[in-house]
């Protein structure tokens, strides 16, 4: 993986010394030894976590496993958003109606991958997508005779903007045509570059390449995202981390993703101290480990979870009643994150809106922590 200059603001307010018993050497070892997602999927975590470890930065490892748990647990990379509403036609959201009508989107694109419909194709529909003047819902293809913006219900006539999600997290609007940049970019790279890639890029090398935008896009000077780290230095732990930078980056349309992801990382905590095999993935299916898991599926998720199984191994088991882990000062304090926990629920959706209102409350606090 590229060096990557640019890291998350998260991770540059917390530069302290590791005290979890294991030095970065160790860490990496242990990753090594420990994670049991396949190949690919180790390979590029431990990429990840090599370059957050470096000796000049000293990142705490709880919020790394947080970032780790998050690019595991991310969808199929170099996806196109589908269109696909049959079964609830008049759910579909407006931005896809727009597309279907106008792009032939439904036919070509919708649910496909980059890594078959290529670079350049999707890149010239990005660029229709912008010439096109005042487009209109004409709802021509059917089965839909509405559309939903916003939680507002429009019909044929009313004015749309088309966009679509693109990526393992479903990058959409401005951002899909930044991820498009960053893809057009490993295109014009040496071919000896570990993610150099052709028109049509492998499903590992557009996560390769996703999972660098999704640090890139963490960097210092992007006010959106800059909050994350003081939520979550409220409790520091690895659970907190995976829970807060889902809910913060990541927005899912399921709550749920993002106490599966804390829980992933803290799977990743344990194996970085070399006492658990992290080889689970809650945000798909109990039980589950990713030998039986192709990209496609990845996202599937259950309403039944169970805690690792530790294997005989040190580290402070996972505590499912709390859903938090266990060195919390006190019992006020664990009160606290449950509270958190539950009151996030009634927000996760609302995070673009709720942001603007933060980083105008905290510009004053902001200043002083050299924002």
């Amino acid at each position: 993986m590229e060096v990557i200059k640019i890291l998350s603001v998260a991770l540059k307010k917390n530069k302290k010394a590791l005290n979890n018993n294991v030095n970065r050497n160790e860490i990496i070892d242990n990753l090594e030894k420990h994670l049991g997602y396949g190949e690919d999927n180790n390979n590029l975590l431990i990429k990840v976590a090599k370059e957050l470890l470096k000796s000049d930065q000293n990142y705490d490892p709880k919020y790394i496993a947080g970032i780790l748990g998050n690019i595991i647990c991310e969808g199929t990379p170099g996806l196109l958003e589908s269109s696909y509403y049959n079964t609830k036609p008049n759910e579909i959201y407006c931005y896809l109606q727009c597309m279907k009508d106008h792009f032939e989107y439904a036919e070509v694109f919708s649910g496909n991958t980059i890594s078959v419909i290529g670079v350049d194709k999707t890149n010239d529909l990005l660029i229709k997508m912008e010439n096109k003047t005042n487009p209109k819902l004409e709802f021509k293809s059917g089965p839909s005779t509405q559309c939903i913006d916003d939680g507002v219900i429009k019909r044929k006539g009313a004015p749309c903007t088309p966009k679509f999600g693109l990526g393992m997290i479903q990058w959409t609007g401005s951002r899909t045509k930044q991820l498009i940049e960053e893809y057009k970019h490993y295109k014009m790279v040496s071919p000896d570059h570990e993610l150099y890639i052709t028109d049509y890029p492998t499903i590992e090398k557009c996560r390769g390449i996703e999972s660098n935008f999704m640090l890139l896009e963490l960097k210092d000077e992007n006010k959106e995202f800059r909050k994350i780290v003081k939520k979550w230095e409220k409790y520091k732990t690895p659970y907190y981390a995976g829970f807060r930078i889902c809910n913060d980056y990541e927005n899912p349309a399921k709550a749920d993703q993002r106490d599966f992801r804390g829980k992933v990382a803290n799977d990743i905590f344990k194996a970085m101290k070399g006492c658990c095999k992290a080889n689970k993935l809650y945000c798909h299916k109990k039980d589950v480990s990713i030998k039986s898991l192709s990209y496609k599926n990845i996202t599937d998720i259950s309403n039944s979870v169970n805690t690792v199984d530790n294997e005989a191994c040190n580290c402070d088991s996972y505590d499912s009643n709390t859903d938090y882990d266990k060195n919390l000062d006190t019992q006020n304090d664990d009160k606290k994150h449950n509270d958190d926990y539950i009151n996030d629920n009634h927000h996760y959706q609302d995070h673009d809106q709720d942001q603007k209102g933060d980083d105008e409350d905290d510009s004053d606090s902001n200043k002083k922590d050299g924002f």
